[in-house]
């Protein structure tokens, strides 16, 4: 099999990555793969490097060494959905939840809103279940009824590949419950990838835990 076919195995992998901010070395010959359609998490405690290794795998950061493949190397529109642990917004701008998820379907080549957006929308909206509070003011939602509008969010534009960053942090148990819902009807359908660094209320759900942590 060549290279090239089996870089299209997976949606991400990583092949002796080295990185480091000046003389600190983060990264150390980390070397992962995430199939297409599994649910992944990148676990280890704080400072170990898993928000870096985010920030390589898209494009934010370049490594010393290595290779790192996404989605077979290609960069498709709408081919990552991300989803950060915090989104800055100004609370006294007024935005609706439901405009926010819409904004997973900007494209900066047209103003316009087809029939597909709408029906995205509407699809991550129940996905991750907050059509209920669809026209609900952002800033008056609760911390974990943000997280899951930005999950929805980073649904509206149908990712092969989600990215979620500490979703779970700091969230009540209601969202974190319906959070979970969520991505365990995306596994199979989505590949996912998530830092976390409490493993233990995602082991159900996970294909393969990638254990990351700075060597000595």
């Amino acid at each position: 099999m060549s290279d090239r076919n089996t870089a299209l195995q997976y949606a991400v992998r990583f092949e002796g990555v080295y990185f480091s901010y000046g003389d600190y070395h983060v990264l150390e010959d980390l070397s992962f793969e995430v199939g297409e359609g599994e649910f992944a998490a990148l676990a280890g405690p704080n400072g170990s490097g898993k928000t870096t290794v985010l920030k390589v795998l898209l494009g934010l950061e370049r490594p010393r060494r290595g290779t790192v493949t996404v989605l077979g190397g290609a960069s498709p529109r709408g081919g990552i959905g991300y989803v950060p642990q915090q989104a800055p917004f100004d609370e006294a701008f007024p935005i609706p939840a439901e405009d926010v998820v819409k904004m997973g379907r900007l494209r900066p080549w047209s103003r316009k809103r087809s029939g597909e957006d709408r029906a995205a929308v509407k699809e991550a909206l129940e996905q991750a279940e907050i059509d209920d509070i669809a026209g609900r003011s952002y800033a008056k939602l609760s911390g974990g009824q943000r997280r899951r509008v930005l999950v929805a969010r980073a649904l509206a534009s149908r990712p092969r590949l989600l990215i979620l960053d500490e979703p779970t942090a700091n969230m009540d148990a209601d969202s974190e419950d319906r959070l979970l819902s969520t991505l365990e009807k995306l596994k199979g359908k989505t590949t996912i990838l998530m830092v976390t660094h409490d493993i233990e209320k995602l082991i159900r759900l996970t294909d393969k835990i990638i254990p990351i942590g700075r060597r000595k």
